[in-house]
């Protein structure tokens, strides 16, 4: 082990009296200085009312004070001795302030003399120590601190962070504190920090001798009892060792009976150990900050923050992660419900899940908390998808369920999913024989085709009736040729409407009595004009086989418009039959009754309600 040599003696002379948490200002002037008997005020400058005493030391007095010119209240320090030690110390803390300029260090105001002797005006700064805050669990602070969580290690944090921001300034100007301790660390009531006792600071690089050492037994660095060279690395040790004061409730980082032996403590500075209480993370930067080679520290107060940052993130982060603990619970709620409503708040918080557990991740919570809650929301998911019997989104929920539980919900799944396929089996052929019967699928195409059927009928025998005129004599090839142009452009309108035709089932017997009647009209002109049948004759049977197919299309389909043509067509084939005479007026009658009832079923038939509920399942309307 490394020894103190003479520093060590050096200290162990000059510390005599002295706790191990008091600072000790070593020189050679200073050993050899008997202490003071001068005036305990130390006077009062001019300008300067006195309130109440807020400290007193070795060599000076530390005062509430009020400023005249400004009317402000200022810790005003002055000296108890006109030594030239003192007055150097004085003016050289005033220099070091002077020259830093940051939230946690208190400014300078004012520089002056009072009688020959110095004087210092400052910020007056109010809180309370870090130290009081250590040793005082229920200090009222650290309900301010905690704001009400009760989570001091967040506290804590945000009280290191500031103090390392100071430091890093002063590092930056070049500037060493040499005395961060709890006691040199004040808490405000407003959330301020501030490190005061910059008495003993001196530049980066100073490299102490035995008889120009500074600082506090209990939390020297190595290096300031061994007189190596002083770094930033060092103040970052002075903050792991107030770290670790706080951390076990003031405990000092060296420790011993004797000042001998907290120095030697402080040469070896071996690891410490915290209890169970003490936060992991916090443990590791406070030993790691201690660590007696400077090169094992962070390398600076900047990454000490780093890591008490990326600390406060990981905290808040798994603050996050608890935060979802509700509205999982009230997801996994959801699970034995079925309407719209329950699937719509299951949806809203697992969106609510997954965005806070997405910043979680961000933040750096542990991937194991987030998984596992990730995983109850998925899992709830499943449950709620699968208790509605909707495979779809319970596939997508099951890729973020826990490993170890994904075979048996693959295997639930997979069942739901062969009995959601039997299910769609079943349903497309009870929607296919509803189609198949249906009398409305494609309902508003049948009257129109009937309109056009018996509108070309019209159209061609008057055609005919024009080349050969009215008579009831022999058929005429010319009449024939007609006859066959209709049948031609008939099927052709047919052919057009094939696919709304093949529908269902009474669409498809209107194709086949259009079909029959085309059929049958051709085959009776064949036989007229080979015969020399009488046109008229013609007529009349044209009317019954017309007359015919409409009861034989009403009798099994069931449609309207059928019955009303076979009403039609039936009285038509009676009255010329009846009344042979009659047989050309007749048919014309019959054509045109025809052709107005297809009309108004053109315009005034409404299909029925289509949608149909077939166990549990909705089968949508076919139609058109």
């Amino acid at each position: 082990m490394e020894k103190a040599s003479g520093a060590l003696e050096t200290w162990t002379v000059l510390a005599l009296g002295h706790a191990a948490d008091a600072t000790l200002r070593m020189s050679s002037e200073a050993a050899g200085e008997a202490p003071s008997t001068g005036d305990t005020s130390g006077g009062v400058p001019r300008g300067y009312t006195t309130e109440a005493p807020l400290g007193e030391g070795a060599v000076g007095a530390v005062w509430l004070a009020r400023e005249a010119a400004l009317d402000r209240e200022v810790a005003l320090k002055v000296l108890r001795t006109p030594s030239q030690v003192a007055h150097a110390s004085l003016l050289h803390e005033a220099k070091v302030l002077a020259q830093l300029e940051h939230p946690a260090i208190p400014p300078i105001y004012a520089l002056g003399r009072n009688d020959d002797k110095p004087y210092l005006a400052m910020r007056r700064v109010e809180g309370v120590t870090l130290r009081e805050l250590s040793a005082d669990p229920d200090h009222p602070a650290w309900t301010e601190w905690t704001m009400g969580t009760g989570d001091r290690d967040v506290a804590i944090v945000e009280i290191f962070v500031r103090i390392a921001e100071a430091l890093a300034h002063a590092h930056e100007r070049g500037l060493l504190h040499r005395d961060v301790k709890p006691a040199n660390v004040i808490v405000g009531p407003l959330g301020q920090v501030f490190l005061v006792d910059w008495g003993i600071a001196v530049p980066v690089g100073t490299k102490p001798t035995a008889s120009a050492v500074a600082g506090t037994p209990a939390y020297l660095a190595p290096e300031m009892v061994t007189g190596n060279e002083l770094t930033p690395a060092t103040d970052v040790f002075l903050l792991g060792a107030t770290l670790h004061a706080v951390l076990t409730g003031g405990s000092h980082r060296h420790a011993g009976a004797t000042i001998p032996e907290i120095l030697e403590a402080a040469v070896r500075s071996e690891p410490a150990h915290y209890d169970a209480s003490v936060s992991t993370a916090l443990a590791e930067l406070a030993n790691s900050a201690t660590a007696r080679d400077p090169g094992e520290r962070p390398a600076s107060a900047v990454e000490f923050r780093d890591r008490l940052r990326a600390f406060r993130r990981g905290r808040l982060a798994e603050a996050f992660v608890t935060s979802v603990d509700q509205p999982l619970a009230e997801l996994e709620a959801t699970c034995g419900k079925f309407d719209d409503e329950a699937l719509a708040l299951a949806e809203r918080l697992a969106s609510v899940v997954r965005y806070v557990l997405r910043q979680a991740e961000e933040m750096g919570a542990p991937a194991g908390s987030v998984a596992r809650s990730r995983g109850r929301a998925a899992v709830a998911l499943f449950r709620l998808h699968v208790a509605r019997r909707d495979p779809a989104p319970a596939r997508i929920a099951l890729e973020e369920a826990p490993q170890e539980l994904r075979a048996s919900l693959e295997a639930e799944l997979t069942s739901l999913e062969g009995e959601k396929g039997r299910d769609e089996e079943r349903l497309g052929a009870l929607e296919s024989t509803w189609r198949e019967h249906d009398p409305d699928a494609g309902a508003r195409y049948r009257p129109r085709l009937a309109v056009g059927f018996f509108v070309l009928i019209v159209l061609t025998i008057a055609l005919g009736r024009t080349l050969v005129g009215p008579h009831d004599g022999p058929s005429r090839p010319t009449f024939f040729f007609v006859s066959g142009g209709f049948a031609v452009v008939a099927l052709a309108l047919l052919y057009g409407f094939r696919k709304r035709l093949a529908t269902s089932r009474p669409n498809r017997v209107v194709a086949t009595f259009l079909i029959a009647c085309i059929v049958g009209r051709t085959l009776m002109r064949v036989v007229d004009t080979a015969y020399d049948e009488s046109l008229l004759a013609g007529f009349s049977r044209e009317l019954v086989l017309f007359g015919c197919l409409a009861v034989v299309a009403a009798v099994a389909t069931r449609v309207p418009l059928f019955y009303a043509l076979a009403v039609v067509f039936v009285v038509g084939a009676a009255a010329s039959t009846v009344i042979p005479g009659a047989t050309l007026i007749a048919y014309d009658i019959t054509l045109a009754g025809a052709l107005v009832v297809s009309l108004a079923f053109s315009v005034w038939s409404q299909p029925s309600p289509g949608p149909v509920e077939v166990s549990g399942s909705v089968v949508r309307d076919p139609r058109d």
